[in-house]
């Protein structure tokens, strides 16, 4: 069973940042009750979530989240705070909380993901809040939330600044007899950075596939997934995403062209190109029905006056009822076949 970490680190990250966006005076955390001469900066849910999908639609997030794509935003009435579920994809954002800063806050939390061998508000948590505000903010206001960390001693476990490499480089997979005894810290260090520093994230996630390759063929079968969850601080499919770039690097190469900037959600379009779509087969246009000739049932009766046999018939029948019979059924059937010609030419 797994032991949630103890969050040590909470109150210390909401003094930091209290006392970096906060009126002087109002430093004591991140209550409602500290916030009522600060006016949210956004004034509608709606603008909250159009804020939280322009930085989701970037290739920064798709890199630090791959598992969030897209965060959806709750309205959070009557809380004490904001809130943020990994799980499910979306942050809680009552009035009062609705700022630039506070949503990223609660961003971080879905970015580190669901993790309960790390804490809420511990040194990884701090590296990707650092990180989103660098880059969603600026750094300016990155550094003066990276000062009040220092001063209020919280500990960031990852790079807050982020470079521009130009190449990508060339990873290869260990040799299984030659795996450290540590292999399982290195893939954490190496998922983390992919997680923290966006432009060298498809370097550190091919680090981390090399290594998880090796020790996936080094186990047997079915013993890869319990090591992975005893060892590695993210899930199965994120080892999948981190092997897949691995196994696909030659595709990363022979497009060094487009290395610069890549994120990992690119790299993975890069070595699985959508496959074209087929052309729509054409629908068989139905063949017009031939138009109803009204005029047949008239052609139909005079043929029968005209024939000699019908004409012998009546003037040999020897019973006159019966020879009128036969011209008053006639008689009926041009009536009623002229009725019908002339509804349907009125039509």
């Amino acid at each position: 069973m797994t032991t949630r970490v103890r969050d040590s680190q909470r109150q210390k990250v909401y003094d930091a940042e209290a006392s970096v966006w906060l009126p002087a005076g109002r430093h004591t955390g991140l209550s409602r009750a500290n916030w009522k001469s600060s006016p949210p900066e956004f004034q509608t849910l709606a603008e909250v979530q159009a804020f939280v999908d322009d930085v989701c639609a970037t290739d920064f997030w798709q890199a630090l989240a791959p598992e969030s794509p897209t965060v959806g935003v709750k309205d959070g009435r009557g809380s004490r705070r904001g809130a943020a579920s990994a799980e499910l994809g979306e942050i809680s954002m009552p009035r009062f909380t609705r700022r630039r800063w506070y949503t990223l806050h609660e961003l971080a939390h879905v970015a580190q993901g669901c993790d309960e061998t790390r804490a809420p508000h511990g040194p990884e948590y701090a590296a990707i809040y650092l990180a989103l505000v660098r880059e969603f903010l600026s750094p300016t206001e990155a550094k003066r939330l990276a000062d009040a960390f220092k001063a209020y001693g919280v500990k960031a476990g990852g790079p807050a600044a982020v470079e521009v490499i130009d190449t990508i480089e060339v990873v290869e997979e260990p040799e299984a007899d030659m795996l450290p005894a540590n292999i399982g810290e290195l893939i954490n260090e190496e998922h983390l950075a992919a997680k923290t520093a966006y432009r060298e994230a498809v370097t550190h996630a091919m680090r981390a596939g090399s290594m998880l390759c090796a020790m996936k063929d080094s186990l047997k079968h079915g013993e890869f997934g319990p090591w992975l969850r005893a060892n590695c601080h993210f899930s199965q499919d994120t080892a999948n995403v981190y092997m897949k770039i691995y196994k696909g690097r030659d595709e990363l190469d022979s497009n060094s062209e487009h290395a610069r900037n890549l994120s990992i959600r690119s790299a993975l379009k890069a070595i699985s190109p959508s496959k074209p779509k087929s052309a729509p087969v054409p629908k068989a246009t139905p063949e017009p029905e031939p138009a109803a000739d009204i005029l047949a049932p008239l052609r139909a009766a005079k043929a029968v006056l005209e024939r000699k046999d019908f004409c012998k018939q009546v003037i040999r029948t020897e019973n006159p009822a019966e020879a009128c019979e036969l011209l008053l059924s006639v008689e009926a059937l041009l009536s009623r076949r002229g009725d019908e010609l002339e509804g349907k030419t009125e039509d």
